[in-house]
């Protein structure tokens, strides 16, 4: 990377390293079979009365985020089928001018692990026997527009043991930060064309990683949660970094001088690089009993944004490189216009 950007260094406007898309996952500590038979018998949950307190749960957590739709006068709405979810909430926000707050809810049934219960004998005092299981129930999206990080998401699983996950992405939070300070930038979707102090952007993308996020990921996950109001008041969250995503950005002067160079990187990305290249740069060693895959491909992206891209992945962990630019045509274009972003995606590494 270093000695790319010595060679290039006429033709680069800046470089920029920064979190991108980030999941983070929180689950209470009855996620196991034995810890929910003992929450249970806190509770004094038996045979008898067990049905029902599971639907009081799983009903008590949907008409929490109905009556919070309500109070601030924002959408919940029922999803039959799937939707960009994300695209959607952006959408009510920009319409309704929604600088903090609630922006909606949405509601979907999908997969999800719980639990089963077991009686020996199905006593009215007899207390059960759990053990996790794969269903489907509904899991609620609440979508927030934080004045820090942007745009968010939390999503909760009705049933026990109501794991949550909160997405938020790094270049909101940056841009953000950058309008703080004062510093102008051109941004495209989720892409930085230019920005005016490089360094400065740095810094400020640097001190991402080091935020509260035991205390940020606790204030959404108590949000959506009514349960941690009583029963679950002692307990918190265990949080980890479910996906992480660190894009380096390469910004160029002019389109002409990444367009006459990348598609010699993207041939020489999809010649050159072998399974022990990826794998070395994913951190892993490339043993001789490993079984799995190692992909590499190349796409355009289909009219979506002009540019394409080259992924080389190891089942969900992957690194890519890719090109976007504005249309030539497009109102207010920066002569900075032309972006070369090389990423890397981890799974569940880091914990919270």
């Amino acid at each position: 990377m270093k000695a790319f950007i010595r060679k290039y260094e006429n033709r680069i406007h800046g470089v920029l390293s920064c979190f991108d898309r980030m999941w983070f996952r929180g689950y209470l500590p009855i996620i196991s079979g034995w810890a929910m038979a003992g929450f249970l018998y806190r509770l004094n949950v038996n045979f008898g009365n067990l049905k029902a307190f599971l639907l009081e749960n799983s009903e008590r957590v949907n008409k929490h985020a109905i009556a919070m739709a309500k109070k601030h006068g924002r959408p919940f709405r029922y999803l039959a089928s799937n939707i960009d979810t994300d695209g959607t909430a952006r959408q009510l926000a920009e319409r309704d001018r929604i600088e903090h707050g609630l922006v909606c809810i949405f509601s979907i049934l999908e997969p999800c692990r719980s639990f089963s219960f077991l009686f020996k004998k199905p006593l009215p005092d007899q207390r059960p026997f759990v053990k996790p299981a794969r269903r489907k129930c509904l899991h609620l999206y609440f979508y927030f527009m934080d004045r820090n990080l942007g745009l968010i998401h939390g999503r909760i699983q009705t049933w026990f043991p109501m794991p949550i996950q909160i997405y938020m992405n790094g270049h909101e939070w940056l841009s953000r930060k950058l309008e703080a300070n004062g510093i102008r930038y051109t941004k495209y979707e989720n892409a930085f064309l230019w920005i005016e102090d490089m360094a400065r952007a740095q810094k400020f993308a640097d001190r991402f990683a080091n935020l509260n996020w035991p205390k940020i990921l606790s204030q959404y996950a108590q949000l959506v949660t009514p349960q941690m109001q009583d029963i679950l008041q002692d307990s918190q969250h265990y949080g980890v970094t479910a996906q992480s995503e660190l894009s380096t950005d390469i910004l160029f002067k002019s389109r002409r001088h990444l367009s006459e160079l990348y598609p010699e990187l993207l041939s020489h990305g999809t010649l050159c690089f072998g399974a022990k290249e990826v794998m070395h740069f994913l951190g892993r060693k490339l043993r001789g009993n490993f079984e799995g895959d190692i992909v590499s491909d190349l796409s355009d992206f289909s009219g979506r944004m002009p540019g394409c891209r080259i992924k080389h992945r190891v089942k969900e962990n992957y690194v890519s490189s890719r090109t976007m630019s504005r249309n030539a045509g497009s109102e207010g274009r920066d002569p900075y216009g032309t972006r070369l972003c090389l990423g890397r995606s981890f799974n569940c590494r880091d914990i919270v």
